[in-house]
């Protein structure tokens, strides 16, 4: 793992986030990816780990497969200071919404079938740790997040981040041990 000061100079400054700055890097995606800085090490293992655990928990749905319409991302590197998650080519969730957008873009039937099951498996969800990430990804779909990206080629929505806030960080934290 290495320290951020390696990598920065190959980036561009985007936004201070709660957590911390966030830059955007050019790769082979077409839309790059967003390296965001963490200097806690305690909140950026938990971040990472958070992100990891939600895409487990995203794929375990067996009885409602959600995983066939929604997925959540990992990061693609983490280093000591930072971690990197991809952006995705695809259309907003915000997008598809009237009262969001002027123009809105023709829904595709994976959003029905996303908004009518994501509340039954956040129903369903047993653990502690279960019900933390499902309300997480509950709220970020709600919100029509612009970090949920429906991929026209997959016939997938993907969270691109989770946006955890700093107390949602602790609180994970606290569940995780």
């Amino acid at each position: 793992m290495q320290p951020f000061s390696v990598i920065a100079p190959d980036l561009v400054f985007s936004s201070q986030t709660p957590l911390g700055p966030e830059y955007w890097r050019r790769d082979d995606n077409v839309r790059g990816s967003r390296v965001l800085v963490i200097a806690d090490p305690d909140m950026l293992r938990a971040y990472v780990r958070l992100h990891q655990l939600a895409h487990l928990w995203i794929h375990q749905d067996l009885v409602h497969d959600l995983w066939q319409v929604l997925d959540i991302d990992e990061p693609t590197e983490v280093g000591t200071d930072y971690v990197v998650m991809q952006r995705r080519p695809g259309v907003y969730i915000r997008s598809f919404f009237p009262e969001l957008v002027e123009t809105p873009s023709d829904p595709p039937e994976q959003l029905r079938i996303l908004l009518a099951t994501l509340p039954v498996v956040v129903r369903e969800a047993s653990s502690s740790r279960d019900r933390f990430i499902a309300e997480l990804v509950e709220r970020r779909v709600d919100e029509r997040s612009y970090r949920v990206v429906y991929v026209d080629d997959a016939e997938c929505f993907y969270i691109e981040d989770l946006q955890p806030t700093p107390e949602e960080l602790r609180a994970w934290l606290e569940l995780a041990e």
